[in-house]
């Protein structure tokens, strides 16, 4: 089987760490979906106007291949504290025989005639800017939406939210939807779970600004916005 890139995100995200975990934990995070050449055609989404929520296969194309040739069975899901291990097929984990991500974002908006368009505004997403993507497919509530569904490990930790103190001045320069989007994200921990240093100095790469912070205990304290600084990783 063959799959073709239909699409790529532009996203606030230009750097694996900090990215949500799971999509739509970051409801104020916002993205553009942008087509390539060859599938640039206004009537591919005729019709998705009537719909909320979209689903993206995606691909995790920043994963080292030879990891996935060498894949392991287990996993440490970050959210058990990087210890227990549980069978990859029981996680979201991006270490995977084939490197696909699947997410749920909301539509904010769609642009059938702008410049290079058609173009899809999206919230929520958790992709790296430049994923590519390979389907999109509307959200159907009465097929997707499973309310009796049982959630696995992940049911302790849903509703688990770190404390966020802002301290620098500079914080409410920022539009007031990334201010919130900041929020959300450092909310979730960004930190890995097999290094988490209290009292150190992180830095988070949100569009053009490096969100610089520290964590005591379940608070994490904003010290430093600083602009411009991203170099992307190799």
């Amino acid at each position: 089987m063959e799959l073709f890139q239909i699409a790529h995100i532009e996203s606030k995200y230009k750097e694996k760490f900090g990215i949500p975990r799971q999509s739509g934990i970051v409801k104020h995070s916002t993205a553009k979906i942008v087509f390539e050449d060859l599938y640039r055609r206004p009537e591919a989404l005729s019709g998705l106007e009537d719909f909320s929520h979209i689903w993206i296969l995606w691909g995790f194309h920043k994963n080292d291949r030879k990891k996935r040739e060498g894949w392991t069975p287990t996993v440490r899901p970050p959210k058990l504290g990087g210890k227990l291990r549980k069978g990859v097929f029981a996680t979201r984990s991006p270490n995977r025989p084939n490197p696909i991500g699947l997410s749920c974002v909301e539509i904010l908006g769609i642009n059938l005639n702008a410049q290079g368009g058609p173009f899809i505004y999206v919230s929520g997403a958790d992709m790296l800017d430049g994923t590519p993507i390979y389907d999109i497919k509307p959200f159907i509530p009465y097929a997707d939406n499973h309310p009796d569904a049982k959630d696995g490990f992940s049911r302790n930790f849903s509703d688990m939210r770190m404390n966020v103190v802002v301290q620098c001045r500079d914080f409410y320069s920022l539009e007031e939807n990334d201010r919130k989007a900041i929020i959300e994200l450092l909310e979730q921990d960004p930190r890995s779970a097999y290094e988490k240093k209290e009292s150190f100095e992180y830095g988070v790469f949100y569009g053009d600004y490096n969100i610089k912070f520290h964590v005591e205990g379940d608070v994490v304290y904003i010290d430093e916005v600083e602009k411009n600084s991203f170099t992307p990783s190799k």
